[in-house]
């Protein structure tokens, strides 16, 4: 019984602050902060920097959790206040979610960091918050009803749901930690791909400021100049591959293509 009230009191402590951050993130993507911005930025700048510190430090000050454990609640509330104010500001140049979230998350943080970053929040956005169906305007183009990607994912995702199950049953006999460690890591796992294959239907190919932009969900994008291209040919003869053909889907020669754009340079 103290076991499981040490556990729930941890699960409070450490998931409150993080819900609370959170739920400060929808609210900087909702509607609602498009009407107020200038109030919203200031209660969200405070809220992350200064209140939820003190929560989270309040609730363990009693508690033999180190104090300096509020710092990384610190730092991460002033670096997520920045994202927003920086993505906001690259949201209002670009529709494409991940495309504003790349650009903001350079900035803020390092660059080795920053696209695994802006990736890992695009998963999570794709995958379990934006659920509005995308009206294509005039100069963008969907692609993810014809493609094969999605099929291919959904049965990995079924294969590894099932394969998890069989190993977790095998590791608990030995390990139930290895077995919760190897369960957790394939659930998270089927999350992205389910992420990544919701984001295919919502980052359309467009045509913007003289620029054709090819996206394959999270998997891939190119700009192009149109001034660059040769000749665009509908067709899904087979080339021959060699260095100066680019596939935009992962699958390469496992997925048939409709589309070759001959390039001049």
């Amino acid at each position: 019984m103290n076991t499981l009230i040490l556990k729930n009191r941890n699960l409070l402590t450490f998931g409150l602050p993080l819900l609370l951050i959170l739920s400060i993130v929808v609210i900087a993507q909702s509607p609602l902060f498009q009407l107020h911005p200038e109030e919203l930025s200031l209660a969200i700048t405070f809220d992350l920097i200064l209140f939820i510190p003190a929560a989270y430090f309040l609730l363990i000050r009693k508690r033999e959790i180190p104090k300096i454990t509020t710092i990384p609640f610190f730092i991460a509330g002033i670096v997520i206040a920045n994202l927003i104010k920086e993505f906001n500001k690259e949201a209002l140049l670009s529709s494409d979610f991940y495309s504003a979230l790349k650009i903001a998350a350079a900035r803020i943080l390092p660059k080795r960091l920053s696209g695994a970053f802006a990736t890992e929040i695009a998963v999570i956005y794709y995958g379990f918050y934006n659920w509005k169906r995308l009206r294509l305007k005039p100069n963008e183009f969907s692609y993810h009803r014809s493609s094969g990607t999605i099929s291919l994912l959904s049965v990995f995702i079924f294969l590894l749901f099932v394969e998890t199950s069989v190993v977790h049953i095998l590791l608990q006999k030995w390990s139930m930690v290895a077995a919760l460690i190897v369960s957790i890591l394939s659930i998270y796992t089927c999350l992205q791909i389910f992420g990544i294959m919701r984001s295919m239907s919502k980052r359309p190919i467009s045509i913007e400021e003289g620029k054709l932009i090819l996206r394959y969900g999270l998997f891939s994008e190119s700009t192009i100049q149109i001034s660059n291209i040769e000749d665009i040919e509908v067709s899904a003869r087979s080339i021959e591959a060699d260095n100066t053909i680019k596939k935009l889907s992962p699958l390469r020669d496992f997925e048939s293509h409709n589309i070759i754009i001959h390039l001049k340079n």
